[in-house]
């Protein structure tokens, strides 16, 4: 198979579609709804195959130049339509920046694991809190809106989900 840019490029697509449903598709089933933790490791994997597309479609057009100078249209519609979320993300920044604190708790032989997502990197506004007792779910999981509001709980024991509480 000879490379040009065009297969290059499709080929960087189709990896990085093959290695995000190994890494992110699991995500999604392994957490539960008040978590960010699966929407934001999607939007990094777009991300990072954008930028990939972006740096291919210069870089294939200086290696393949010959080639370029035949089809640089294709070089440049992979160009028009990165260019835009690239400068955007280096422009603006993300707005739903978040960060998340994990504790670990010793209490009466059991291990109690502790994790708080925030709205942003400075532990100010808190998203959403989970419980854990020796590694099933435990306790009630509290979901907040940005302004500190309640919106959902679920009480689990025991990894079952016994109730679900939910605030408009």
């Amino acid at each position: 198979m000879r490379l040009n840019p065009l297969k290059i490029i499709l080929l960087w697509i189709t990896g990085m579609f093959i290695i995000g449903c190994f890494v992110v598709v699991p995500k999604f089933f392994s957490s539960w709804g008040g978590e960010q933790t699966p929407l934001t490791s999607l939007a990094y994997f777009i991300l990072i195959t954008t930028y990939g597309v972006l740096l291919l479609s210069i870089a294939t057009a200086l290696i393949y130049f010959t080639w370029f100078k035949k089809y640089w249209y294709v070089n440049v519609i992979f160009l028009l339509a990165t260019l835009p979320i690239v400068s955007k993300v280096f422009l603006v920044g993300s707005t739903y920046k978040y960060s998340i604190k994990e504790k670990t708790e010793y209490i009466n032989n059991d291990t109690i694991d502790i994790k708080e997502e925030y709205y942003s990197f400075t532990p100010k506004r808190l998203r959403s809190t989970s419980y854990w007792k020796n590694g099933l779910k435990d306790s009630v999981w509290t979901v907040y809106d940005e302004n500190g509001d309640i919106m959902k709980q679920e009480i689990y024991r025991n990894d079952e989900l016994l109730k679900v509480l939910e605030n408009h």
